[in-house]
């Protein structure tokens, strides 16, 4: 809220917001590129890590498209979670 108010109009006010959520973006693309299970981090957690990145992602306009690799064409993502919480 401060820095709206600092700022004399509605187009210096979006510029600055551009600005400061185009670094949100990047951050969140390379938290997405490199997710990986943490030490100590249970699968659901992981789980629910692995939805909100994109969620948020796409929250600040980016297009996200779905890849598989050849291994998982059969398998679903509850059947993938499932597997994981089994010999979790």
């Amino acid at each position: 809220m401060e820095t709206i108010l600092e700022k004399s109009s509605s187009k210096v006010i979006w510029s600055s917001m551009k600005h400061k959520y185009k670094g949100s973006k990047m951050t969140l693309r390379i938290d997405f590129e490199v997710l990986q299970l943490k030490e100590g981090e249970g699968v659901n957690a992981f789980f629910a890590r692995t939805f909100t990145i994109p969620n948020k992602m796409k929250m600040h306009g980016e297009t996200l498209t779905q890849v598989e690799s050849n291994d998982l064409d059969k398998v679903t993502i509850d059947e993938l979670q499932g597997s994981l919480l089994v010999h979790e």
